[in-house]
């Protein structure tokens, strides 16, 4: 069963253009490390409030991924833009 992690965090305005950029190269780092996410988008809520919405195979793929990942350049120049990220861990039921 897949999941669904949602981050939702703050960035100060003046970052807006790098963020995409920075979440681009997470994404991609992740997906060299352990073959997920499955999808990723980055949305903005309003000018300084941000969500982060990833589709991930299975647990195991998400408890990988938090395993390699925290603390690699990439990951670590990603959250350096952003403050109080929160994440929810969803279990999809209906997936269509």
């Amino acid at each position: 069963m897949s999941l669904l992690v949602i981050t939702r965090f703050t960035a100060d305005p003046a970052h807006a253009e790098d963020l995409p950029a920075r979440h681009a190269d997470l994404v991609s780092a992740t997906r060299s490390a352990v073959g997920g996410p499955v999808e990723a988008r980055l949305g903005r809520v309003d000018e300084r409030h941000w969500v982060g919405v990833w589709q991930w195979e299975s647990a195991e793929h998400l408890a990988e991924a938090r395993k390699m990942v925290p603390g690699t350049p990439v990951a670590t120049a990603a959250f350096a833009l952003v403050d109080d990220p929160t994440a929810e861990e969803i279990q999809l039921v209906d997936e269509r």
